[in-house]
């Protein structure tokens, strides 16, 4: 009789419940009975022969586990060339960890030219492995990288580049053409092309498949009339070393550096995204189809600008700058984390029409006589900043669809205007869109419309002209000359301090403690009082919803 004894793994023991000729107890007998490990039949190459960097797929046949479940096949080359599975030092190339639709890995063929061994292994829910199958591969050489410059009708075929860079030259003006065919290859990795002998008259069309190793051009020469990128060339970097003028910069694609320093002007660059750093001493025009991320933009000649922009998307984490500035910029999406700015003497960022919201990103004009013109926001503004900062600096008009939060409007000269819950042109939008942070100017502010609660706090070195809310939050406004007109719909539990106050109330509220929300009755001009002018008669006409307050004295 057998007795079967559970130890926990696997192990079976020994025979009890015999007798022996001696009618004793029969003597113990131990079979251990061990996991099974996985087993593979089969190790299969397709294709068994292919050039170097094509597509190889490899499969194992007959996957089993006896006792258990297969849970991963790993696929190894022999690094080594031993022609025996070393795990620690052979390549493993790719785990397959769902057999559903068999056991079988596929990618680039990035091996030595040569024939070597692949493995593949598997390991079953025990951790047992198999024993390896193997399958031999043979990898040729690639086939010529070929590069096809044609000028005309007449083309010139350039084979089997063995530097990373390549030059072409050709002189002349008219239209030529450059093709590229074929994927890197080993020993064939073309990494940049020098273009020498271009002029301004010259148009130079780039065309590459999806593999084309090519991710830089240099251009020497005077210039360009057009370059166009067609293809999928990644994120394309292009310098140019000379030249007065480069015309057109077309890239069907995402557009990454351009050294253009050295280039009088562009006259259009059109991307479908720009996420590089672009230099240039002057450019007309910027068309993005999609975004600008992460990308740097600038014109930094003497009479330098970026003279119209448009983005059909968002501008994040960027810097967009220009001597003589900005003076038309178009974005239909959001502006986060980015930096707009005018840098000379009289840079001007001058008309903005803005799609999206404004997150964490300023708009600055630093010159002695900077100005930031005109701003039409469909969204709203947080935690933004708008400056011109230098001595004679000014801000002109902004018209925000939504709320405007914990920003900063600084001008060193005269705010124009500031309209929050409007849309672009000047007419109020449904619901109540307020205003918070801080205005500071350093000579008058003209006009602030705001259809919600103004909560900045504000200060001018004279005047403050007409000032407009639904109602005033716990801030502080401060003009050095005159508060003209002040008026609000709603409760007041700010204050107010002027050397003339000639009208402000509110029409429909009170003046409260900012603290309490209580209604405070005050005697005018008192130290306690939230409205202050350097003498008493300079307050001029005071009133809330019960009427005129500048004779009122309560206890």
């Amino acid at each position: 009789m057998i007795a079967v004894i559970d130890s926990g793994d696997t192990v079976l023991e020994g025979f009890s419940g015999g007798e022996d000729n001696n009618a004793g107890a029969s003597d113990g007998a131990v079979i251990h009975i061990t996991e099974a490990p996985p087993t593979i039949n089969q190790l299969t190459a397709l294709p068994d022969t292919l050039p170097q960097g094509e597509n190889l797929t490899l499969t194992a046949l007959g996957v089993n586990d006896i006792d258990g479940t297969v849970t991963k096949v790993e696929f190894y080359r022999d690094a080594d060339g031993n022609g025996v599975l070393d795990a620690g030092t052979d390549t493993l190339i790719g785990t397959d960890n769902n057999g559903a639709d068999g056991w079988s890995w596929s990618g680039p063929a990035d091996f030595p030219v040569g024939t070597q061994d692949c493995f593949a292994r598997a390991q079953d829910n025990d951790s047992n492995w198999s024993a390896p199958a193997s399958a031999a591969v043979t990898i040729d050489q690639p086939p010529d990288f070929e590069m096809i410059l044609q000028k005309g009708d007449d083309p010139f075929t350039f084979h089997d580049a063995t530097n990373d860079l390549a030059t072409i030259t050709f002189s002349g003006s008219g239209q030529a053409h450059i093709t590229f065919d074929g994927p890197a290859a080993e020993g064939h990795d073309i990494e940049s092309i020098v273009i020498t002998g271009a002029t301004s008259k010259t148009s130079l069309f780039v065309t590459a498949n999806s593999d084309s190793p090519v991710d830089s051009i240099d251009i020497s020469g005077q210039g360009f009339k057009t370059l166009h990128i067609d293809g999928d060339l990644g994120a394309l970097d292009i310098g140019i070393a000379t030249g007065k003028k480069f015309k057109t910069l077309i890239v069907d694609g995402t557009l990454g550096d351009v050294d253009a320093q050295n280039v009088k002007s562009i006259s259009l660059i059109q991307a479908d995204r720009i996420t590089g750093e672009i230099y240039a001493q002057e450019i007309k025009k910027v068309l993005v189809e999609d975004d600008i991320h992460g990308a740097t933009i600038s014109a930094a000649g003497s009479k330098g600008a970026i003279k119209e922009m448009h983005v059909g998307d968002d501008v994040l984490e960027s810097y967009i700058g220009a001597t003589k500035g900005v003076k038309k910029a178009y974005i239909d999406g959001d502006v986060v984390s980015s930096a707009f700015e005018a840098t000379g003497a009289k840079g001007k960022l001058d008309k903005f029409y803005l799609g999206g919201h404004v997150l964490n990103s300023g708009f600055i004009a630093g010159g002695t006589k900077g100005k930031l013109g005109k701003f039409y926001i469909s969204g709203g503004v947080t935690e933004s900043y708008f400056g011109a900062i230098g001595g004679g600096g000014s801000l002109g008009k902004f018209y925000v669809a939504q709320d405007v939060q914990d920003t900063s409007f600084e001008s060193a000269g005269k705010i124009n205007a500031i309209y929050v819950g409007y849309n672009s042109g000047g007419r109020v939008l449904p619901g109540e869109h307020g205003l918070s942070g801080s205005i500071n100017g350093g000579k008058d502010l003209s006009k602030c419309y705001v259809t919600g609660e103004l909560d900045a706090d504000i200060t001018v070195a004279k005047n403050i002209k007409k000032l407009f809310a639904g109602s005033v939050g716990d801030c502080q406004v401060v003009a050095y000359g005159k508060i003209d007109k002040a008026v609000f719909e709603g409760d007041i539990y700010g204050s107010f301090y002027a050397y003339q106050i000639k009208k402000l109330g509110t029409n429909n509220g009170y003046f409260r403690d900012p603290a309490t929300g209580e209604r405070i009755y005050f005697p005018i001009g008192q130290p306690d009082s939230p409205l202050q002018a350097q003498k008493y008669f300079n307050l001029k006409n005071i009133w809330d919803a019960d009427g005129n307050m500048k004779d009122r004295y309560y206890p």
